[in-house]
C-alpha cells in the first residue's frame, strides 16, 4: 500500500495494512527458517504525520507463526507484536565524502527520496526485525538425546550420559583403563 506524502492532511492519517504470508516469506528471502509457517497475515496499524522535512511513522504490526523448538523440534505457536516509531527525513540524502565518521545523530537517519511511502514495506521490515532468533517451547526445554533422538521433555532414555566427542577419541587412547596417563 503506497501513500503519497503530499496527500497527507496536516493532522496526519492512520492506515490499516495487511501483509500475506507469501509476501513475508519473499521479504525474508533465503535466510528464512524453512520450519517457519505463517498462521495468517501480518496486520498493522500505521499513523503518518508530516512535519516540515520529516515524516513520523508510528504503529504496530501483529503476526502469528508456527516454528519448531530449537531444542526438541516440537511445533510452537508464537504470537508477536512489533511496535515502532520511525522518522523519515524527506528529500535527498546530503552528499557526504566517500568516507566520513558517522555522528551519533546520523545513526538513525533514514531518508525518503520518493514522493510516496510503501506501508507494506514498513510492516515487512518491522516483522523481520521482531522475529525471534530461535524459538523454544519452554525456557527449561531439555531437547533431544544426541544419541537416540528421544525427546527428553517427555521421557528419559537409557543412553550413556557421558559420550566422548569423536574428535577427542585419540586422546582417550593415551590413558590407561584406570584413567591415569600411559607412559610413552
Amino acid at each position: 500500500m503506497k501513500v503519497r506524502i503530499d496527500d497527507l492532511p496536516s493532522e496526519g492519517r492512520t492506515f490499516e495494512v495487511e501483509v500475506e504470508g507469501a509476501d513475508l516469506d519473499q521479504a525474508l528471502g533465503p535466510d528464512r527458517d524453512p520450519g517457519l509457517v505463517w498462521s495468517g497475515p501480518a496486520q498493522g496499524t500505521i499513523t503518518l504525520n508530516k512535519a516540515g522535512r520529516s515524516l513520523r511513522v508510528q504503529g504496530e504490526a501483529g503476526f502469528r507463526f508456527t516454528e519448531p523448538c530449537a531444542r526438541c523440534l516440537t511445533e510452537v505457536n508464537q504470537s508477536e507484536r512489533a511496535v515502532f516509531d520511525l522518522t523519515k527525513l524527506l528529500g535527498p540524502e546530503p552528499d557526504h565524502p566517500r568516507t566520513h565518521e558517522v555522528r551519533d545523530d546520523e545513526v538513525d537517519e533514514d531518508y525518503l527520496t520518493e514522493p510516496e511511502i510503501d506501508l507494506t514495506q514498513v510492516v515487512l521490515e518491522q516483522v523481520a526485525l521482531e522475529l525471534p532468533q530461535r524459538v523454544l517451547c519452554t525456557e527449561s526445554c531439555k531437547g533431544l538425546c544426541p544419541q537416540c533422538g528421544t525427546n527428553l521433555n517427555n521421557e528419559s532414555c537409557r543412553c550413556a550420559q557421558q559420550v566422548l566427542d569423536p574428535r577427542f577419541a585419540m586422546l582417550a587412547k593415551l590413558r590407561k583403563d584406570d584413567g591415569t596417563p600411559t607412559d610413552r
